[in-house]
Parts: C-alpha cells; sequence; structure tokens
C-alpha cells in the first residue's frame, strides 16, 4: 500500500506514543506468532512459548547467537558469555504478558502520513514483551521525548525498564551483526560486560 508522506501534525509524537501503547494492549495466552516471519533478511523464529523469559532466550538470543556462532561472526568465547546472561535473565527481567509487537521499530520503520501522523511500516510482529519494543526505539534514537512520556501515560511501564533495556537490545544487535558485521560486537560485549562484569 503506497503512503502518501506529509508533515507531521503537531500532536504526532503524542498520538504515536498512545497508538503503540493501544497495539501492546492486544494480548495472546503465549509468546510468539503461529508463522515465521523475517527480521530484515533474516529469518525470525515464531514458535509459540508459554514462557516469555524462555522465548526471549531460545527464539531470540540463542537463534541469532547460535546463527552469528555458525557464521564466525562472533568467537566461541563470545557465545559461551551470551549463555552466561542468559542464565542470569530470570532475576533480571520482570514478567509481562505477550503482547503485540511491531517487532522492528526503529526511526526508519515509521513514516508521516497524509493526515500528519505515524504509520509503522517493514514489521516483524509476534506477541511477546512490550519492553524490548520500547527498548529497540531508543537503541538508534530517532524518537521524541514526548512520545515515551505519551506511552508510559497510557501504559506504564515496569520501574526500572531503564537498568533492563540493554538486555533487550542484544536480540537488535546480534540481527545487526548476521546482517552486517563486526562493526555492531562492540555494542554486544559492552552489554555483556554491564551484567556479567
Amino acid at each position: 500500500e503506497f503512503i502518501h508522506s506529509s508533515t507531521p501534525h503537531p500532536s504526532f509524537w503524542e498520538h504515536f506514543g498512545q497508538s503503540l501503547a493501544a497495539l501492546h494492549r492486544h494480548r495472546h495466552h503465549q509468546y510468539g506468532l503461529h508463522f515465521d516471519n523475517y527480521i530484515g533478511s533474516l529469518p525470525q523464529h515464531n514458535a509459540y512459548l508459554e514462557d516469555g523469559l524462555q522465548f526471549f532466550i531460545e527464539r531470540r538470543l540463542k537463534a541469532q547467537a547460535g546463527l552469528a556462532l555458525y557464521e564466525n561472526k562472533i568467537s566461541p568465547q563470545l557465545y559461551e558469555r551470551i549463555n552466561q546472561l542468559a542464565e542470569k535473565l530470570g532475576d533480571l527481567l520482570p514478567p509481562e504478558p505477550p503482547a503485540l509487537l511491531h517487532g522492528d521499530l526503529w526511526s526508519g520503520n515509521f513514516m508521516v502520513n497524509h493526515q500528519g501522523q505515524a504509520t509503522i511500516i517493514d514489521p516483524a510482529t509476534y506477541f511477546g514483551n512490550r519492553e524490548a519494543e520500547i527498548a529497540f526505539t531508543q537503541l538508534f534514537g530517532g524518537f521524541d521525548q514526548r512520545f515515551y512520556q505519551a506511552y508510559q501515560a497510557e501504559n506504564p511501564l515496569t520501574p526500572g525498564f531503564d537498568e533492563r533495556k540493554d538486555i533487550y537490545n542484544l536480540y537488535p544487535l546480534l540481527v545487526h551483526v548476521n546482517l552486517f558485521g563486526s562493526g555492531y560486537l562492540s555494542g554486544v560485549e559492552r552489554t555483556l560486560s554491564k551484567y556479567l562484569g
């Protein structure tokens, strides 16, 4: 579908934050999706799991880390450190019900439509932890603080999110390692050092 782009409405960021909060209120009883899809050009495995932590570990972190190891884009030592962090995540991440996510929400995946509001494009949809979605919007920037304020007013995050967001961003960082190479390894290594020492 062709989207006629325009200039942002004065309430663009507030409306965008409210709309994402509304999307995240769509829930499922399991994490995943009934079919696999893609994150960029990479397969994204979505087979349902009832445990959100295991879904994030198995379908997100280990899937991308395993691919990176197989393609010699990360070392066995780095792969092992990712596994070590995975073992600690039960103590670091609070439970969240499975919410409908865009799945690849960064500043390149939204447009300003003809009404001056946000239209999101190129989804990698699944039901998952909404904190992962908000974390990804902060990884590369491009979202105004009014977006986050409006989201928080509609659908508040569990306190301590800022201390957890780098964990969720290991997934898109590993995706970027697999797609674009070693330039993103430093972000992976910084995150592992932050939580493992």
